[in-house]
């Protein structure tokens, strides 16, 4: 995976509602889908779920991905929780988000 010229994180937080408290969408970033066709770049949507310490072993720190990112809208997502920002998330969902950033 490789960053676009711009990416764009949106942190929702349901306040503990469910054990993977934050959901976290990371769009703008860029991968070739086929290895055998680096001409061709999607761009796509990573999906992260969180609780509050998801490097533990009892907790949750997942993820996914989707290729349509036209299908994300902040607007789509009000049903995840509020928007909060980077520095409004415990340091551990922070190291989290950062580990998806960080170049293969």
């Amino acid at each position: 995976m490789k960053p676009s010229n711009r990416i764009t994180i949106d942190i929702y937080d349901n306040g503990g509602k469910t054990i993977d408290r934050y959901a976290i969408a990371i769009t703008g970033l860029q991968k070739s889908p086929n290895p055998l066709w680096k001409h061709e770049i999607v761009e796509y949507t990573v999906w992260l779920h969180a609780s509050e310490t998801p490097f533990h072993p009892q907790s949750i720190g997942m993820h996914g991905s989707e290729e349509l990112t036209q299908l994300y809208s902040v607007h789509n997502h009000r049903n995840l929780g509020k928007w909060v920002g980077f520095y409004d998330v415990p340091k551990d969902v922070q190291r989290f988000i950062a580990q998806e950033l960080l170049p293969d």
